[in-house]
């Protein structure tokens, strides 16, 4: 089953669906809930609810999305009826890649032989710079900062609320 986020063309808002006939079709899941049980349900409301209602939602949300064609033929949309969207929209946290320290550091020892063999000036690739991408903490309060490394380094530093600056 693959779960997806959607926007019909319809007035109701971005909701979680279930891809069907190979991609073709797409369950209203909630919407399938409702038309055969008679009452909400608020676990298959978002990927995200089914992601935070743990084994229990996906059951529920495999079952609706298994016997939605014949039980609730009214909540299947056609996928070119639809708009798909991130599956988590807004996720609650994000966790950025600069928790793998020895992944980094071999990324940017990798990087600077690429750049040293194409670079006609030895001392260009003796500094690689990283840009944090992926800074959505949400507790935090500013943006990490660029930070550079030196090839003899052995350690990254980042200067910013999650880093440390280098003494």
């Amino acid at each position: 089953m693959k779960l997806v986020t959607f926007r019909a063309n319809d007035a109701r808002g971005p909701r979680a669906g279930a891809l069907l006939a190979a991609g073709e079709q797409i369950v209203d899941l909630s919407a399938a809930y409702t038309a055969r049980y008679h009452e909400a349900a608020p676990a298959l409301e978002s990927v995200l609810a089914i992601a935070e209602g743990g084994a229990a939602a996906l059951d529920k949300a495999s079952e609706v999305a298994r016997t939605a064609p014949t039980a609730t033929p009214d909540a299947i949309i056609s996928r070119s009826a639809a708009e798909l969207l991130a599956p988590i929209p807004q996720p609650p946290q994000m966790r950025d890649f600069l928790c793998f320290e020895k992944h980094l550091v071999q990324a940017f020892h990798q990087a600077r032989v690429v750049k040293s063999k194409s670079s006609p000036d030895p001392e260009a690739a003796e500094w690689a710079t990283a840009l944090v991408l992926v800074s959505a903490n949400r507790w935090m309060t500013r943006p990490m900062n660029l930070m550079l490394c030196k090839k003899s380094s052995t350690r990254i530093f980042s200067s910013g609320p999650c880093g440390f600056d280098p003494a």
